[in-house]
């Protein structure tokens, strides 16, 4: 049930339009999660949101490069 609904949680969020905070959260779940069917989710179509947004490393300080 939790696995299912993550994977709801993450298909929501990738359908909806893409500002910075949710383009982070997508990286996050395409680089630390284990879980193989997630990640297949993602390797379909996800790269396509990075090639179009700037995807900028967050300093320490919290700024941008």
């Amino acid at each position: 049930m939790l696995k299912t609904r993550r994977k709801q949680n993450i298909e929501r969020l990738y359908k909806s339009k893409n500002n910075d905070s949710k383009i982070r959260f997508l990286y996050k779940i395409i680089v630390f999660t284990t879980d193989q069917q997630t990640k297949n989710l993602f390797y379909r179509g996800s790269f396509k949101v990075f090639k179009q947004t700037q995807y900028k490393k967050q300093n320490r300080n919290g700024t941008r490069e």
